[in-house]
């Protein structure tokens, strides 16, 4: 439902928000990091996150109504797989700035129909 950067603090390389890491709008991440490769690494991202996400359900033998996926990006554009997980819940400070609502929304309607079926 959405998308977002994490960035770590400059004293330290976590990016955990209770570790003075914060977010930020992916675009806004990718534009700063690289400017000449923001269309092509957004498409890249939402590519992996689905590919990945259909992959983890086939493993898991079931479908998952929601995942985090934690991804970094080295200097080279190469993505790394930090985690997966399975009730990543939504970030509060993002609500109404990032249209997760309305994407939601959509998704909720969609698994309801496909439960219907």
């Amino acid at each position: 439902t959405t998308t977002y950067a994490r960035i770590s603090s400059s004293e330290s390389i976590i990016s955990n928000i209770h570790h003075g890491g914060k977010r930020v709008p992916l675009d806004t991440f990718l534009q700063q990091e690289f400017p000449q490769d923001v269309e092509e690494l957004t498409k890249e991202l939402k590519t992996f996150g689905l590919e990945l996400a259909a992959h983890f359900e086939k493993q898991a033998h079931k479908e998952f109504d929601q995942l985090g996926i934690d991804v970094g990006i080295d200097e080279q554009k190469r993505f790394w797989l930090y985690e997966i997980n399975g009730r990543p819940g939504y970030p509060p400070s993002l609500f109404g700035k990032v249209g997760m609502e309305k994407n939601l929304i959509s998704y909720a309607i969609h698994l309801a129909n496909k439960k219907d079926n």
